[in-house]
C-alpha cells in the first residue's frame, strides 16, 4: 500500500449485475479500500450466479446486500452524505456499458 488515502471519508456503493465482469469486482473493491473508501457491495441474483456474495463481503468488510428489505437500503445509501443526488452521480460503468 502506498499510504495515499485519496478516498478517505468516502462511501462507495458497488452494484454488481450479471455481467461476467463481476469476477473482477473483488479486485476493484480491494483497490477502493486501499485508497481509504468504505465500500458497500450490492449484487443482483444474476450476479450471485457468477460470484458468491461472501467474496464481496470478504473484500469489503461489509455484508453484501443481495435483496432489498424493509430497511430500504437503496434509499439509505442514496441519501448518504448528501453528495450523491442521483444513481447516475454515483455509478461507475465499465467500458462495455458505453
Amino acid at each position: 500500500m502506498n499510504g495515499v488515502q485519496t478516498l478517505a471519508g468516502k462511501q462507495i456503493v458497488v452494484a454488481v449485475t450479471g455481467s461476467i465482469a463481476a469476477v473482477e469486482v473483488v479486485k476493484l473493491i480491494h483497490s477502493l479500500r486501499r485508497c481509504g473508501a468504505v465500500v458497500q457491495p450490492v449484487m443482483s441474483h444474476a450476479a450471485s450466479c457468477i460470484i458468491q456474495p461472501d467474496a464481496l463481503t470478504y473484500a469489503s468488510g461489509r455484508e453484501t446486500i443481495t435483496r432489498l428489505s424493509g430497511w430500504v437500503e437503496h434509499i439509505t445509501y442514496l441519501r448518504g452524505g448528501g453528495e450523491c443526488r442521483s444513481f447516475t452521480d454515483c455509478s461507475l460503468h465499465s467500458k462495455h456499458d458505453q
